[in-house]
């Protein structure tokens, strides 16, 4: 029985912290869904069209956002996953 035993419980605690690891970390899509509800639901209405996030770092933590408005204007963003929420930091408008 103790044959058995030692490898079950070898097997079940090796995969308890990979599967807290791996629910940890941010997906790019929640990040994108977040930011864009965040944009659409204030007064102005819907004002984003499309949000854009790719991974930039900070161990899966950190993401760069290209948002596109419903007047096809982009502007960018510096998105940080936090307790709570996000941190986001804007990119200066050009011109």
């Amino acid at each position: 029985m103790l044959k058995l035993g030692l490898p079950l419980l070898t097997v079940a605690a090796l995969a308890v912290p990979w599967a807290q690891g791996a629910t940890s970390k941010p997906r790019t899509a929640a990040v994108e869904r977040t930011l864009m509800r965040q944009m659409n639901g204030g007064p102005a209405g819907r004002i984003t069209r499309l949000v854009d996030c790719k991974n930039a770092g900070n161990r899966g933590r950190s993401f760069s956002c290209d948002l596109e408005s419903v007047r096809s204007t982009h502007l960018g963003a510096r998105v940080t996953v936090v307790p709570g929420g996000l941190s986001t930091t804007w990119e200066p408008l050009a011109g």
